[in-house]
């Protein structure tokens, strides 16, 4: 998704705001160094699903029904041909790439389309480069494939997952773009010159 961009155009002699959509991304990705390529990733549509007390399970059921797969486990990626669910904490989980089901009275669902900053981080030497942003063991044996975490890239909170054996997706919020840019960039360019 994409942020709107508001600036001043003149009619008729009258001020009239004209909108156009921007990536929080742009201008600041693709930024590749060594064997290692950091690019913003198109944002599909997000929904933050965070269960009532007591209605997980039916939460699960509906999501079951809906996309194929449950409500995920702490620390968990699911990728279904339909959408992606990623656990970002406590009882809280992103629906991404479709509209949620109907989990009126069983959940809080928030729209959460562009809150967001998300980069997919891929190369030979990834692992060592975000072991320089952050303090997460995210080697092969240890953070599989559809494993998530919550974690801080710098001074931003971040979730992090992996989605291959040489891919990352990395979010934070959509104001610390820059701040992303910066951490990726040093940490890459920290492990490039070794």
């Amino acid at each position: 998704m994409q942020a709107t961009m508001c600036f001043m155009i003149t009619k008729a002699r009258c001020p009239v705001v004209k909108l156009t959509q921007q990536s929080a991304t742009l201008d600041l990705f693709p930024i590749s160094k060594g064997s290692v390529t950091a690019w913003g990733s198109d944002e599909r549509r997000v929904t933050s699903i965070a269960p009532f007390v007591g209605q997980d399970a039916e939460v699960s059921k509906r999501l079951a029904q809906s996309i194929g797969a449950g409500f995920p486990l702490p620390n968990r990626r699911i990728e279904t041909k339909q959408a992606t669910l990623l656990w970002v904490g406590q009882r809280r989980a992103l629906l991404i790439g479709r509209e949620a089901p109907d989990l009126r009275g069983l959940a809080a669902v928030i729209n959460q389309t562009g809150a967001e900053t998300v980069v997919r981080i891929e190369g030979r030497d990834v692992e060592a480069v975000l072991a320089c942003a952050m303090a997460l063991d995210l080697r092969r044996a240890v953070f599989v494939n559809g494993t998530a975490a919550r974690s801080y890239i710098g001074q931003m909170p971040a979730s992090v997952s992996r989605i291959s054996d040489t891919t990352f997706e990395l979010r934070v919020p959509r104001s610390m773009a820059t701040d992303l840019a910066f951490e990726l960039d040093h940490a890459m360019s920290a492990v490039a010159s070794r």
